[in-house]
């Protein structure tokens, strides 16, 4: 635990002996010193372990090690009024230096404990200050007449602060005047300097606000002008602007109807060629196939469901389509059968129409199964005109 030096007890240590051992000069003397005497004896009495004479620190060594370890050791005696330090803390403890002087304030508080440090033999040494809350002063727990004065800082940190200049506390009354008196001579001469500066910037900022006032004014009258002048150029561009939207329009309007026209004739030509192509083809001859097992099926027993979906092959067995759809006339008898082929995955097929004179049906009994059978190679198929299905009505 961190503690400071009591600055009564400093105070008594460093001055009241000197009373006591005085030897009066007439009765009042006499009395004031056994009334300092008492008072000094009082206090001394009531000193309790955290007080520290000033002669048990000057020229006491100082040591240092890591801040984390002395904040540990410190934590594990918080009840206890020193730090107390173990073995292995007494091992990590390195000398940097000895106490050469203690800095009190104007009031008598310890400000600091002045260290000198580095060296050899007094030779290349520095004082450097450390403040008292950087300060641990702890005790041997083996012995508690040994106490320590450990630095919270290592000895390389300690080593690199900056070194205590004496002269700063001991500098003369009359020099302090001095610097005091140039350095209030330096600050009204800063204040009349910026005082002028101060009035001239006003001047330049007024002459500027006004030529920029002046600007401004002359850009507004700019700017509304050439406001001006864009209305009227937007309002003739939109004129003109909607004038050719309604000619295009025209135009349009006329293109996609001349557009459509054209496509409908087109597309009465190509149904008309469709048309003309299904009724002239020249038909194939119904093969005469057998199979084990299968029988001829009549037109009047097949269904689409029977159909749809189904292979067709040629005589030598070789898929050439799929049943795709039937046409019924109004009786419900299938009059053709919607041969689609090629493509891949539905993509790019085409279809043709067959009549069912063209193709041969048989029915498996045993399995239930059909196979439909059309004199015919692909490539015989394929030269078929595609089916469009205007053309089944």
């Amino acid at each position: 635990m961190k503690m400071l030096l009591s600055t009564t007890a400093l105070a008594l240590a460093m001055g009241l002996p000197s009373m006591a051992l005085a030897q009066p000069a007439s009765q009042a003397a006499e009395r004031a010193t056994q009334a300092q005497s008492t008072e000094l004896t009082r206090l001394l009495n009531a000193r309790d372990n955290s007080d520290i004479l000033a002669s048990e620190l000057m020229g006491r060594d100082v040591h240092a090690r890591a801040a984390a370890e002395v904040s540990a050791s410190a934590a594990a005696d918080s009840g206890r009024t020193m730090a107390m330090l173990n073995q292995a803390d007494l091992d990590g403890l390195e000398s940097i230096g000895k106490v050469k002087d203690i800095v009190l304030t104007h009031d008598g508080q310890i400000l600091a404990l002045v260290i000198g440090v580095g060296g050899f033999l007094g030779i290349g040494e520095k004082d450097v200050a450390v403040t008292m809350d950087q300060v641990t002063f702890g005790y041997d727990r083996t012995d508690l007449s040994q106490m320590h004065i450990v630095v919270d800082a290592s000895a390389d940190t300690v080593a690199d602060w900056p070194r205590f200049e004496r002269s700063l506390l001991t500098e003369s009354t009359a020099a302090t005047q001095a610097r005091a008196a140039q350095a209030a001579r330096t600050t009204e001469a800063a204040r009349v300097s910026t005082a002028a500066r101060t009035a001239e910037a006003a001047r330049t900022t007024e002459t500027a606000r006004a030529a920029e006032a002046a600007r401004a004014t002359e850009a507004a009258r700019t700017t509304e002008a050439a406001r001006a002048r864009e209305a009227a150029r937007a309002a003739e561009t939109a004129r003109t602007t909607e004038a050719a939207r309604v000619r295009e329009a025209a135009r349009t309007t006329e293109a996609a109807r001349t557009a459509e026209a054209a496509s409908a004739a087109e597309e009465a030509r190509e149904s008309e060629t469709a048309r003309a192509s299904q009724s002239v083809r020249t038909s194939f001859t119904r093969p005469n196939v057998t199979r084990d097992g299968y029988n001829r099926i009549a037109v009047t027993d097949v269904t689409t469901v029977l159909l749809t979906g189904k292979t067709v092959y040629d005589v030598n067995d070789r898929s050439v389509g799929t049943v795709d759809d039937l046409i019924l006339n109004e009786d419900g008898v299938v009059t053709n059968v919607i041969i689609d082929f090629g493509g891949f995955l539905g993509i790019g097929t085409r279809q043709v129409s067959l009549d069912y004179d063209e193709l041969t049906v048989l029915w498996n009994d045993s399995n239930e199964t059909v196979r439909v059978y059309v004199d015919a190679t692909r490539a015989a198929i394929q030269a078929r005109p595609q089916f469009v299905a205007e053309a089944a009505d």
